[in-house]
């Protein structure tokens, strides 16, 4: 019986087999890999540039939202924002104000804010922000700014 060396990856190594075998690929049934004998799935490639634009399209959107946000809040007073490659950005509080206070103030004008207070190696001076379209982002900037310089806390109003 003649010993045959297989250098497989993916599957196997058909051009080393029909140069062993000395036969043809054709003539080889590879059951290594688990190719479709049937073909792609129709239409997948348009899908998948579909998929790819949407993708690029999403980090336009948020490199642009996030360069604007980064630039609102440059040199403000009472909050810092750290750098993200997500839709959110983490924001410290630097001045006086708590994460429950600033939220507060913003529920005031009907924006929700996430309070890090729980998060693991944060304190209740971390907020936690959601990229939103750019007229939401430009009323947070403004309104966010406010909160966190602002001397006074919000009348509280009982929920529930």
């Amino acid at each position: 019986m003649m010993e045959y060396t297989l250098i497989s990856g993916h599957g196997g190594n058909t051009h080393e087999v029909k140069r062993q075998l000395g036969c043809s690929t054709s003539e080889i049934i590879d059951m290594s890999s688990n190719m479709n004998p049937l073909g792609p799935f129709p239409g997948l490639m348009e899908q998948a540039g579909r998929i790819n634009a949407f993708i690029e399209n999403t980090q336009r959107f948020l490199d642009s939202e996030m360069r604007f946000l980064n630039e609102a809040f440059d040199g403000a007073t009472g909050i810092k924002l750290f750098p993200s490659t997500t839709s959110y950005i983490l924001a410290q509080l630097t001045g006086a104000r708590t994460a429950e206070s600033v939220l507060a103030a913003m529920l005031e004008h009907r924006i929700l804010l996430r309070n890090c207070s729980n998060f693991i190696g944060l304190s209740d001076r971390y907020i936690r922000i959601s990229l939103k379209k750019h007229p939401v982002n430009a009323l947070l900037a403004k309104t966010l700014k406010q909160a966190v310089s602002a001397t006074s806390l919000p009348v509280h109003r009982k929920v529930g």
